[in-house]
């Protein structure tokens, strides 16, 4: 994330949550995400082993669920149509063969316990160089993601189609 972006975060840190909520949102829809626009190709992004949810209405309430398709889950969902929203969660992104797994957390909007591809077979300084490319690659798909997030949250249908996925509009 860009040093404008992450300031947004932390100065309406509720941007992190709705980020979350958002990609719970939409990897639960469709987990594939074309970043064409932003040089990077399409990715596959999915939620999953781990969520954590928290109460929006301050009584403390916080719940991690585990579970193997965090999309999928009823549960998850029902807990979200009740006022908890992510504020946690383990993903997994994909594109073409190499795979990133972390903890994306909401407040501070950060990415925690990285886990970039595996190499392939290298000199120790070029395996290095490698790894430094796979995470500044895997900050740009995040900050792509996020740009589209701000666009789509400026959208005055945004809240609506929330709404309708969590089942709380027809």
């Amino acid at each position: 994330m860009s040093g404008r972006e992450r300031e947004t975060a932390q100065a309406v840190p509720f941007l992190g949550q709705e980020f979350l909520l958002w990609l719970y949102w939409r990897s639960s829809s469709d987990p594939y995400f074309f970043l064409d626009n932003q040089g990077l190709g399409s990715i596959d992004l999915r939620l999953e082993e781990q969520i954590t949810l928290e109460s929006l209405r301050g009584e403390g309430y916080r719940e991690t669920i585990q579970t193997q398709e965090v999309a999928l889950n009823d549960d998850i969902r029902d807990s979200v149509r009740t006022g908890r929203i992510p504020v946690a969660a383990r993903v997994k992104v994909s594109r073409g063969k190499a795979e990133w797994q972390f903890i994306l957390t909401a407040l501070p909007l950060a990415m925690r316990s990285v886990k970039l591809p595996a190499p392939e077979k290298s000199e120790d300084d070029e395996t290095m160089h490698l790894r430094l490319i796979q995470m500044e690659e895997i900050d740009r798909i995040m900050r792509a993601l996020f740009k589209i997030f701000l666009a789509e949250r400026t959208n005055p249908a945004f809240v609506s189609d929330i709404r309708t996925f969590l089942g709380l509009e027809r």
